[in-house]
């Protein structure tokens, strides 16, 4: 684990928040991270050792800085600067949908906490997503973080919803099929919008749509035609009942991935009859591709909660997601 030095001995200079130079500020801001979140999980181990490297690299950050998106949420953000070291950050970059900005990365040295630096920079933040006229922001907290989850309600974030990472690893207990199986069958392309409006029931827009910076719109569901430039293979299972879907299945296999992403919908009728089937069906079919699995779940699916568990996943994280709302628009 990498330590920050502060200097007690230098002249102060400027102390507070200031724009992120990012080929000053790289290096001190993976450090800060580190420092910061002792318990960040693989892809953010990874990001940090990408920041570090990107820092070492001389002229070829500069090429970078108009291609990789990290860098570009790291130079539009701020850092908050005490006897001319970096003690807190926060990132911004665009969601990608609906003039919606992200608010990431937000840090602060454990020797600077309770100070207010959190809430200056992502005031800071708001600020300049105002300044560019976006409609809203989005962010991430951990459910087990209170006091960071009090600090965006006091900026005007609103809770959406709450979800759980669940992850299956391939050599976990793979599944027999159950002696009565629904009727589980892949959708035709016609079936499109009766998968969508299970969708919009069970995954409203205004509760987060189907997980971070995915937005429950049509898009996600019409025909394959219509997303042939998405990364990976997308397929779409569905349980019938009658005139409406039961359910539905969404798979996401990633090239080179060693984990099937999937989605499990479940109309509300049907929840505790269903999710055990479905959940049977998902596993035996990773496994056929010597596969794990992993999902994005609302973390208030007690149901499913409970079929997770007992087919031995593992809950990895569990996120608010915070919405605040342009005023001034």
């Amino acid at each position: 684990m990498a330590s920050l030095s502060l200097p007690g001995t230098k002249a102060k200079k400027y102390n507070g928040p200031r724009p992120v130079s990012i080929r000053q500020d790289l290096l001190q801001i993976a450090d800060l991270l580190e420092v910061s979140f002792t318990d960040m999980d693989y892809s953010g181990r990874m990001a940090v050792r990408e920041m570090r490297t990107l820092a070492h690299s001389g002229p070829l950050l500069w090429l970078l800085q108009g291609m990789d998106r990290m860098i570009k949420a790291l130079m539009q953000g701020f850092v908050w600067v005490e006897d001319e070291h970096i003690v807190g950050n926060v990132s911004i970059s665009r969601a990608g949908f609906e003039n919606t900005w992200i608010i990431a990365n937000v840090a602060v040295h454990p020797d600077y906490r309770g100070h207010g630096i959190a809430t200056a920079l992502c005031q800071k933040a708001l600020e300049r997503i105002s300044s560019w006229r976006g409609s809203a922001a989005v962010l991430q907290v951990e459910a087990q973080n209170p006091g960071a989850h009090h600090i965006y309600q006091k900026l005007g974030f609103y809770d959406e919803r709450t979800f759980t990472r669940w992850r299956w690893r391939f050599s976990d207990h793979t599944p027999r099929p159950l002696e009565n199986m629904p009727r589980i069958t892949y959708r035709a392309p016609h079936e499109w919008h009766d998968e969508y409006e299970l969708a919009e029931l069970v995954r409203p827009q205004h509760m987060g749509g189907l997980g971070w910076l995915r937005p429950n719109s049509p898009s996600h569901f019409r025909p394959w035609f219509t997303n042939l430039f998405k990364p990976g293979r997308t397929e779409h299972w569905i349980v019938r009942g009658g005139n409406n879907l039961d359910a539905a299945i969404l798979t996401q296999a990633a090239f080179g991935s060693a984990y099937l992403r999937f989605d499990m919908l479940v109309h509300p009728h049907r929840q505790g009859y269903l999710e055990d089937a479905l959940v049977n069906y998902i596993l035996r079919y990773a496994a056929q591709q010597y596969r794990g699995a992993l999902t994005e779940h609302p973390a208030d699916d007690l149901q499913a909660e409970k079929v997770f568990r007992y087919h031995h996943f593992e809950a990895e994280r569990t996120l608010i997601h915070m919405r605040w709302e342009n005023p001034y628009l």
